[in-house]
């Protein structure tokens, strides 16, 4: 057998270097075919929309008249998925009474902050920060309003390509103090004796 010549070993020499420079290129087309050919925008429309439709509840679902039921559940229902929505008018057929003897009513929402917490292909997570005046009335006409100042997280689905609100909960506001010594660590005083 004859020894490999010099234009046979630069050919050996080459195809590892080849074969990495190919390997390399097929990683980073797979890292980067995600990206490419995702929908433009896709994530940031949905973002949009989730965060639009979140403003839209804050300000409908605090906007109601003890007198108008059935106004304000019509108003709900374009925003909420279907199971979602006959929980809300069982509540609210149930709540209103309470709300007609006291002649309450919510209005004048404004809607303080919106953030997306979480985002998936079909579902969302939302925290919403809201203030509205409530007002009652009493027997004599007599009117009392008060600012209440709501936190909520919001749950939405996606269905039939719309995002929907499927359920959200209060947030509880934290309550912070200073100790006796003015520290403002988030321990009580007890939480601190202990360690």
């Amino acid at each position: 057998m004859a020894a490999a010549g010099p234009g046979a070993r630069r050919i050996m020499l080459r195809w590892p270097l080849v074969l990495a420079v190919v390997l390399l290129l097929v990683g980073a087309a797979g890292f980067a075919a995600p990206f490419t050919f995702a929908k433009p925008g896709s994530q940031d429309s949905d973002g949009q929309e989730i965060t639009s439709r979140a403003k839209d509840f804050a300000a409908t679902y605090n906007t109601y008249s003890f007198d108008d039921l059935d106004d304000y559940q019509k108003r709900m229902e374009s925003l909420l998925t279907d199971s979602y929505n006959e929980q809300f008018v069982e509540i609210t057929n149930a709540l209103f009474p309470t709300l007609k003897k006291a002649r309450q009513s919510s209005g004048d929402p404004k809607v303080l902050a919106v953030a997306l917490k979480s985002l998936g292909s079909n579902s969302a997570t939302v925290l919403v920060a809201v203030d509205a005046k409530i007002t009652t009335t009493d027997a004599k006409d007599k009117r009392a309003s008060t600012m209440r100042h709501f936190r909520w997280e919001l749950t939405f689905k996606k269905a039939d390509g719309q995002w929907l609100i499927d359920d959200f909960q209060s947030v509880p506001t934290m309550d912070a103090e200073l100790d006796k010594n003015g520290d403002d660590s988030g321990q009580s005083s007890d939480q601190k004796e202990k360690q």
